[in-house]
Formats: structure tokens, sequence, C-alpha cells
């Protein structure tokens, strides 16, 4: 592997055709890192992503389940603009840290007790500018090779299809049912991240 970009914390890490058998292979094995062509200072990385995934995980699993257990949360009102930028702020961090785009956000407008309409018309802008940022950040690194366009062409159709589901069951949902429907989706979420 190239020293200069071994050293760059910033540079994702060139393709590799084992790249999805890695995914469900355990990161931190008793094989010696470099027969599995990773250098000592990446598998340090990767656990250190691997511990914030599992915080991350951690701390959606525990939100989401105490308020759906304890589903009268008072709206926060205090903190007006500024808290909201704030959480924009860590939002945009935890995004590009984990690829969870509306995280936060998502959390803050239910916290905040906005309908569902509004709480929609702030993640998802907040969300779609954030991958874009990140898919240029990426592409820019040249993290961005054939197979991955391949498969993200493979998976488009499944997005559109899921995203019209959504829309049509979103305008048939009450308040009560968007919120539950959210917090599932926040478990899940985190559960993904911990298993």
């Amino acid at each position: 592997m190239d020293q200069q970009h071994d050293n760059d914390p910033g540079r994702a890490a060139d393709p590799d055709p084992s790249f999805w058998r890695g995914l469900t292979q355990p990161r931190l094995s008793q094989q010696d890192p470099s027969r599995q062509g990773m250098s000592r200072r990446q598998l340090l990385r990767s656990a250190g992503a691997g511990a914030g995934a599992l915080g991350v995980g951690a701390f959606l699993v525990l939100y989401s389940l105490y308020a759906l257990f304890r589903p009268t949360i008072a709206p926060i009102k205090a903190g007006g603009a500024a808290v909201d930028a704030g959480i924009g702020f860590l939002n945009g961090v935890l995004g590009g840290i984990t690829g969870l785009a509306g995280i936060l956000v998502t959390i803050w407008c239910g916290l905040r007790g906005w309908p569902k309409d509004g709480q929609r018309t702030v993640f998802q802008p907040v969300a779609v500018a954030i991958f874009l940022m990140s898919a240029v950040w990426i592409g820019a690194r040249g993290a961005i090779t054939a197979d991955i366009i391949k498969l993200f062409l493979i998976g488009l159709p499944a997005l559109f299809v899921g995203t019209w589901l959504g829309l049509k069951l979103f305008g048939r949902l009450n308040e009560a049912a968007f919120r539950k429907i959210v917090l599932v989706l926040l478990l899940a979420s985190g559960v993904v991240l911990i298993v």
C-alpha cells in the first residue's frame, strides 16, 4: 500500500475486491494485519470507527426505547435558533463520520415537538445536503469506482420504490403513528450499528 496515502487520515482507502466480504468479518482478528492487506495504523483507525459506531448505536437504541416506552416527553421550547444551529453542526459532524446524515436532526425535531410536516421539511433537506457533500468529498478522494457506481445503480430501483411507498404512507399517518415509525427506524439503525 502506498505510504503517502497511509499517512493521510482524510483519504479513503483504495478499493479492495474483498471489501464486501470484509464487512461481514470482524475488523480485529487474531490474524496478522499485514496478511489481510491492512497496516497496523489502518487497523487501529478501523477499531476507532467501530467504537464510534457502537457508541452511536447504543445511543440510538437507548433513546428510541426510552421515547417509545415513555411517550409523553414534553417538547423542548428553550434554546431557539442558536441551539438548532448547534444541533445542525453536530449532525453534520456525525453524518460526516458515520454516514448517518439525519440522525441528530431527526431526534431534535421530535424533541422540539414539531408536527410531522415540519419535521420532514427540516430533516430531509439536511440529510440530502450531507449526502451530497459526502459524495463530493469521497469522490474527490478517489474512492468512487466503477464497482461502487454499479452497486449504486443496482440499488437505485429499490430506493425509488421505498421512497414512493414512504411518500404514499406519509399522507396517511397521524402524528402519533409518524412519531412511532421514526422511533422504530432510529431503534433499527441503532441495532444495526451494534450488531
